[in-house]
């Protein structure tokens, strides 16, 4: 091959390799961002709890948690973590089957 295709092959492979990196770098970025609130003088991260709905869920300790429907229709509740404290979503699939039957 000619000296002057391989420079090109290249530098045009380099571009693309950085274009690449730079798409995963924004990506991942965006994937990264936290919604925080706050309260008082802390910041408390807030997590999108979709539509509540008026059904209550009672678990084998005797709490109570409001249930929660997300965009694609599923159930669940928003527990707190005890090892780490933070807020996740258990989603309930036996409410989910009942409902749907």
């Amino acid at each position: 091959m000619d000296y002057r295709i391989k420079q090109i092959i290249k530098y045009t492979v380099t571009f693309l390799a950085i274009i690449a990196i730079c798409f995963i770098c924004i990506a991942s970025a965006k994937a990264q961002s936290v919604q925080v609130q706050r309260k008082g003088n802390a910041f408390v991260e807030v997590v999108d709890s979709g539509h509540k709905t008026t059904m209550i869920y009672i678990d084998k300790d005797g709490n109570k948690y409001p249930i929660y429907v997300s965009s694609k229709g599923r159930h669940y509740i928003l527990k707190v973590s005890k090892k780490s404290g933070k807020v996740y979503k258990k989603y309930l699939k036996q409410v989910d089957e009942q409902l749907n039957k």
